[in-house]
């Protein structure tokens, strides 16, 4: 937990000739989470579904220029999936605690309104990971057969809207892929986190624009 209030520390102090802090983000979505899994054999899952799981964070936005912006945040996520064992249902809750580093391109930029694209990198610690089946709970950390940090990329596309000169309206599409194995198997078998990621949020001007 300390190298993640270090990081976003030092990243709050960051200002210098062409890079200055600008806002501060305040988010909450929903996540639709799955995973992309193989069996030592190369099988995929077919009953494998996604979940749906909340998602809060919060953010600084640091400008590069007029069109180029670093996004670094702090969030947690619900992760995980859903399956069914015969005509059992299975369910996998897994709770993490992340930070980003984002990078944001403006394709459009007025005065009221803006179009961005960009992409992320992402290390999340697991918090909590369960596995229902049925009425039976499993609990996954405790037995250590999850890693406990993960990795994502991620693409977003971002929509900002002007509610007043110094707060904004952020409507947000993300995308994330887990880089890693997240299981402790050794038997072969491979599996990612991936989910979608539909966010609304607040950006509040810190400072005002240069002109």
């Amino acid at each position: 937990m300390k190298n993640f209030l270090l990081f976003f520390t030092l990243l709050a102090f960051m200002k210098a000739d062409g890079q200055a802090l600008r806002q501060f983000n305040l988010n909450i979505g929903q996540q639709f989470s799955s995973f992309k899994y193989q069996d030592a054999g190369g099988n995929k899952d077919t009953n494998l579904t996604f979940r749906k799981g909340a998602f809060y964070s919060i953010g600084l936005g640091f400008d590069l220029g007029k069109r180029h912006q670093i996004r670094p945040e702090i969030y947690f996520t619900a992760s995980g999936a859903n399956s069914k064992f015969v005509d059992i249902p299975v369910e996998y809750n897994l709770n993490y605690l992340g930070i980003n580093a984002g990078y944001l391109y403006k394709i459009i930029s007025k005065e009221r309104f803006a179009v961005n694209t960009g992409i992320g990198l992402s290390f999340d610690r697991l918090l909590e990971a369960t596995q229902s089946v049925g009425f039976v709970e499993y609990d996954l950390l405790e037995e250590k057969l999850l890693k406990p940090w993960d990795y994502h990329i991620s693409w977003s596309a971002l929509g900002r809207f002007m509610i007043t000169p110094s707060m904004f309206l952020n409507l947000e599409y993300r995308y994330r892929y887990g880089l890693i194995q997240i299981e402790n198997s050794g038997e072969g078998e491979n599996a990612h986190n991936i989910g979608h990621l539909a966010i609304i949020g607040l950006s509040f001007e810190l400072f005002d624009k240069k002109q």
